[in-house]
């Protein structure tokens, strides 16, 4: 389901204590001071050089953990928002109606409260792009979305060549990175064929749907804390795959599998550039192996 995947990403953070308010942002009486209620813009803030203007972060947070946390979409902190004294408070919120308190102690106390949506790789470059034009300590640089189109370039030889590609998102019970999805899109934009072509952006799979799906490739996106992007491939991939790995797969038997495990890689942000390019890349050297072929 949309909403699990949204979601996936706060399960890799721990919750801090409350702290009282920081001088972190820029103490120029005109100076931005943002409560960033969403661990996703907090990352994107933070790659266009805006991390100083952050004075509050969401609950689950794992960029900017030394500041004070002011909630989270379930339960809101309006103590200490008050405490911090923004003048945005911005938070990833969906389709639903704000809080009523939140928009009335924005209109009250003259925040600027933003809400964004961040469910598409269309989503994720326009809204980075805005963090960049209007907080972005370079804003006439190159804008995130130049460098996110440039990561998810076709590659060269195409990566049709390695078959049909699974992506996971957990293996307990296994569940599949579906159409609608970021990185189904960004599979797509690569040039790579998925192993699942109709669906929803969360698909759970049980042995069946594993066996009738025969992937040539398997790639777990499983982010933890220190990953490395590339965590593993080939066996010691296939290790790390639990029940599946005794499954009779192409991509079992010829150990074409990845585990992608940058920390940030189930969150919808500019780290998607990241993960484009290792994706990429492990495509690719299969992909240049076929060629070879």
């Amino acid at each position: 389901m949309r909403l699990i995947v949204l979601l996936m990403y706060a399960v890799f953070a721990c919750a801090c204590a409350r702290v009282p308010p920081t001088p972190e942002a820029d103490d120029a009486p005109d100076a931005a001071r943002l409560v960033v209620l969403s661990p996703a813009l907090t990352i994107m803030l933070a790659d266009v050089g805006a991390q100083h203007l952050i004075v509050g972060r969401h609950d689950f947070d794992l960029t900017l953990r030394h500041l004070p946390a002011a909630g989270h979409q379930g339960a809101i902190d309006y103590e200490m928002l008050l405490l911090l004294q923004p003048t945005h408070v911005l938070i990833e919120w969906g389709e639903r109606a704000l809080p009523t308190r939140l928009v009335a102690l924005s209109a009250q106390h003259n925040w600027e409260l933003e809400h964004v949506t961040l469910l598409t790789l269309d989503d994720i470059s326009r809204v980075a792009d805005d963090m960049h034009t209007r907080f972005g300590a370079k804003p006439e640089s190159e804008p995130p979305s130049a460098v996110l189109a440039r990561a998810l370039e076709p590659r060269r030889p195409s990566l049709v060549g390695v078959g049909r590609v699974l992506l996971l998102g957990t293996l307990d019970p296994p569940a599949a990175l579906g159409p609608g999805s970021w990185h189904h899109q960004m599979l797509l934009r690569l040039g790579a064929t998925p192993a699942i072509e109709h669906g929803t952006p969360w698909i759970e799979l049980d042995r069946e749907d594993l066996l009738t799906l025969a992937p040539d490739v398997i790639v777990l996106m499983m982010p933890r804390e220190g990953g490395m992007g590339i965590g593993a491939t080939g066996a010691d991939a296939v290790s790390q795959l639990g029940t599946i790995a005794t499954l009779r797969l192409p991509a079992i038997e010829n150990s074409r599998v990845a585990v992608l495990d940058g920390p940030l890689y189930l969150t919808p942000s500019t780290a998607m550039t990241a993960c484009a390019r290792d994706l990429a890349s492990v495509l690719g050297a299969w992909a240049e192996a076929e060629e070879a072929d």
